[in-house]
């Protein structure tokens, strides 16, 4: 019995301890953000592309443009 006890000792010791916590939760934090910075590096392109895509269906082939007191007036060609 005192032999489990001393073995089990430095676990509960272990499982108390918060001092490293905070530390290791910034480095968790890190990590998912390389991971999330990796991702769209390796996937820029199809995200950039599905992105224009996205904002052309909502602004269209529109020839409006602000002007200098942030009217909208046709420009170019009518």
């Amino acid at each position: 019995m005192k032999t489990l006890s001393k073995l089990l000792e430095p676990v509960r010791k272990l499982h108390e301890d918060e001092d490293g916590l905070e530390a290791l939760q910034v480095v968790m934090i890190l990590a998912v953000a390389a991971v999330a910075l990796l991702v769209i590096k390796i996937f820029w392109k199809p995200i950039k592309t599905w992105a224009t895509n996205r904002m052309n269906d909502v602004v269209g082939d529109s020839n409006f443009a602000p002007n200098d007191k942030g009217d909208f007036k046709p420009t170019g060609d009518n």
